[in-house]
């Protein structure tokens, strides 16, 4: 059986989220639901259920401010767009690069059972390259 758990108000729920945001600035630490369930001596599970919406916001992307290179010049896109970009770039071309291996290995068998069916055909053997011995002096 669970015990009965009295939650706080909105309220007090925002005022400790204020008091950790403060803190944030001190331990550069940003904020997060564990930290704040605990602070209101609640489960993590408990203030998840209760408050959802604080979560969400918890939970939200920080606002970055942009990165200036050593132009001077803000980038393109995020450094998070930026990997995702990277990412299914490499995924493609990973890609790409199996379908290729797969279609040189069914033309070297095509291009070998080829030349067999010709020498079969013919009746003309392979002529091998001449091995450093039986070459002209």
């Amino acid at each position: 059986m669970t015990r009965r758990v009295t939650l706080p108000a909105t309220a007090e729920v925002r005022t400790a989220l204020d008091r950790l945001r403060e803190s944030e600035s001190s331990t550069g630490r940003r904020p997060n639901t564990v930290a704040l369930a605990r602070s209101l001596g609640l489960a993590n599970t408990t203030f998840r259920r209760n408050f959802p919406t604080i979560v969400e916001e918890l939970s939200a992307p920080r606002p970055r401010t942009a990165i200036v290179d050593e132009v001077g010049e803000p980038p393109a896109g995020s450094l998070r767009d930026v990997n995702r970009r990277l990412r299914a770039e490499n995924r493609q071309l990973r890609e790409q690069q199996e379908l290729a291996c797969a279609q040189i290995q069914r033309l070297t068998i095509d291009c070998q059972q080829l030349r067999e069916q010709l020498e079969q055909v013919t009746n003309v053997g392979q002529i091998r390259p001449m091995t450093p011995s039986r070459q002209p002096r």
